[in-house]
């Protein structure tokens, strides 16, 4: 692990480099690479913390890890195994942790008495090697945040970007501001028991289903989300009767093929930035 870690280091150290040398006067020619520079870093280092932890189930089996226990884990390490490394970012750890979570509460035998599997991967493997390097690049992407914040141009900037500078959440936000502005109310729903829907957009004619996904390119959006909103579109909480797919990436053919004839857009940036010219550009 050492030498991955040695490299995540060289990295992070090359986003804080990029995100000092970064300057309104030369803002555009340099958004590109900063832009480079954080989905580069962020793959590395969330892919890091998953793929770590799964070496260490996978090497501890029949050790620490015993042979009932690996089998148990076995769904979980099949997905994470397989995910692809280039398109790991914040959310997609976050999914990792949560199904890190589901995992424990179903077989919470898996670990010690007052602890859960998140417990154990936090203690093993990210609070040692990675969490530091995650202050550094969150300080780093934060100064590029404030920079297109700064900017006389910020909705530009945003758009160049492809939104990589704002976290999954504060993407929500964004995207409930756009359509406050287009003459929508909205909610952000509550985390963790929100079904699939991120944002809530009601008017006289219509209450949308928003889901909402910053991911990298490459990582696109699967018939299993599709799936997941239009079931989240019954639930007595949002009574929506459309909805809407964000993402910053693009969908499967699965999921187009699942969207087909239901009450349900699938928006790429580019969808989503032709509402952002309109009402968010003055």
């Amino acid at each position: 692990m050492s030498n991955d870690v040695t490299v995540l280091e060289n990295l992070v150290e090359r986003l804080d480099n990029v995100s000092k040398s970064v300057t309104p006067d030369n803002l555009w020619q340099d958004m590109s690479a900063a832009t480079d520079a954080v989905v580069h870093t962020a793959s590395a280092l969330y892919g890091s913390g998953v793929k770590s932890f799964m070496y260490t189930l996978e090497t501890e089996r029949g050790a620490s890890v015993s042979e009932d226990e690996y089998q148990t884990l076995f769904p979980l390490i099949d997905k994470w195994n397989g995910f692809p490394g280039d398109q790991y970012d914040e959310e997609v750890h976050h999914e990792f942790c949560r199904d890190l979570q589901l995992m424990w509460e179903k077989n919470p035998e898996l670990v010690g008495a007052g602890k859960t599997l998140v417990d154990v991967y936090n203690s093993t493997i990210w609070n040692p090697y990675f969490s530091g390097m995650e202050t550094k690049f969150k300080e780093a992407e934060a100064r590029l945040r404030d920079l297109i914040d700064k900017s006389g141009d910020r909705i530009a900037a945003l758009i160049e970007s492809n939104y990589s500078v704002m976290d999954p959440y504060e993407f929500e936000r964004f995207v409930s501001a756009v359509f406050d502005a287009a003459g929508y109310e909205t909610e952000i729903t509550a985390k963790g028991g929100d079904f699939g829907v991120d944002v809530l957009a009601f008017n006289d004619a219509d209450r949308i289903a928003i889901q909402v996904k910053r991911y990298n390119a490459g990582a696109n959006i699967g018939a299993r989300d599709i799936q997941a909103i239009l079931g989240a579109m019954q639930y007595k909480e949002y009574r929506a009767n459309k909805a809407i797919v964000v993402t910053t990436s693009d969908f499967t053919v699965q999921a187009k093929e699942q969207a087909d004839g239901a009450p349900v857009e699938l928006w790429t940036s580019a969808d989503f930035n032709a509402l952002v010219r309109k009402y968010m550009v003055a």
